[in-house]
């Protein structure tokens, strides 16, 4: 075989390879968060939310910590709003999923994975 096409094979697989990575890392980049898999189809902020659950391995977050995470010292008008909006969207997002966001007064919000056969 001609040694021009072997490179030539060669250079198309590492092409093919890096382009693969690159769309896995964009997708990671839409969501904001390393750890959310681009199948869940988060927003920037939802991703952001997400990550934070996840990182907590399974405790509590409170709301005004996730406020913090996603505005800042910018917060909207009525920051507990938006976050009650956005919990509601994961929910929606990740139940197919098996993840089921769990809220608790006076504590916040926890992330847990369910057993695929009681998703409904």
């Amino acid at each position: 075989m001609n040694p021009f096409a072997i490179e030539n094979q060669r250079l198309r697989a590492q092409v093919d390879d890096l382009l693969s990575r690159i769309e896995e890392l964009e997708g990671r980049l839409r969501s904001n968060d390393p750890d959310c898999p681009l199948a869940w189809g988060l927003t920037r902020h939802e991703g952001q939310l997400v990550g934070a659950l996840i990182r907590a391995g399974g405790n509590f977050v409170p709301r005004v910590h996730i406020e913090g995470l996603l505005w800042g010292k910018r917060k909207p008008a009525e920051p507990h709003r938006n976050v009650y909006v956005l919990i509601h969207r994961c929910r929606q997002k990740l139940k197919p999923h098996a993840i089921r966001i769990d809220a608790e007064r006076h504590k916040g919000y926890s992330l847990r994975w369910i057993a695929k056969e009681r998703v409904s």
